[in-house]
């Protein structure tokens, strides 16, 4: 049974290093205006690492997760 998001995206199997950046091109509904949490789960969806985001009028924006 997957506990997985029903917004998740899978990513590329790979090793991700601490301190590694990651930029990912995400639909734009995707990502609510008015905030929210993303989480890195590992393969057995397991929460590896989280950030939350506050929403907000712009362009783009990044966020980035404590290493």
């Amino acid at each position: 049974m997957s506990l997985r998001p029903s917004g998740a995206i899978n990513l590329p199997a790979t090793t991700i290093e601490p301190g590694q950046p990651l930029a990912l091109d995400l639909p734009s509904n995707l990502i609510d205006d008015a905030g929210g949490i993303l989480s890195l789960l590992d393969p057995h969806d397991r929460k590896v690492d989280g950030v939350s985001y506050f929403g907000g009028p712009g362009g783009g924006w990044s966020t980035s997760f404590a290493t």
